[in-house]
């Protein structure tokens, strides 16, 4: 088993509760991240967050949310990497693609239209990513034969 990450003595409250979130976190598996991030430690990362929560089908890029919440690129990702265990890319293609598992299962729209929806505007390339995030083509999971 490797190992998760190290915290070096003395141990504030703030450095164990941040070890014990990102590992919680770890644990549920990424899948999951969406559902535990809403009180991270970090208030940058909160309004991130947010924004790619409430914007995710935009066109998204580090650049774009650095300069407009006035924060270094690389500490962007390390937010993501601390406190949620995963990659900003990662993030992003985990909501769209609950979201289109969302419309899937809830809408009849063709999953072209839904592909555009989730911010995909290649259809190929929304269904390669669907297939390989979920292990089967958005069409079987529509009908839950997966």
């Amino acid at each position: 088993m490797k190992g998760f990450d190290y915290i070096i003595k003395p141990v504030s409250g703030h450095d164990l509760q941040d070890l014990l979130y990102r590992l919680s976190g770890k644990l549920a598996g990424k899948k999951e991240t969406h559902d535990m991030v809403d009180g991270t430690p970090s208030p940058e990362l909160n309004m991130i967050l947010a924004d790619l929560r409430e914007n995710f089908a935009a066109r998204q890029t580090l650049e774009a949310l650095s300069t407009k919440y006035k924060i270094n690129q690389n500490y962007i990702c390390h937010l993501f990497t601390r406190h949620l265990g995963t990659t900003f890319v990662s993030y992003m293609t985990m909501l769209r693609m609950n979201e289109a598992a969302r419309l899937l299962k809830g809408t009849q729209k063709s999953v072209k239209e839904i592909a555009g929806l989730c911010g995909y505007h290649d259809y190929f390339y929304f269904c390669r990513v669907f297939r390989d995030y979920y292990r089967c083509a958005p069409t079987v999971f529509r009908e839950g034969a997966f």
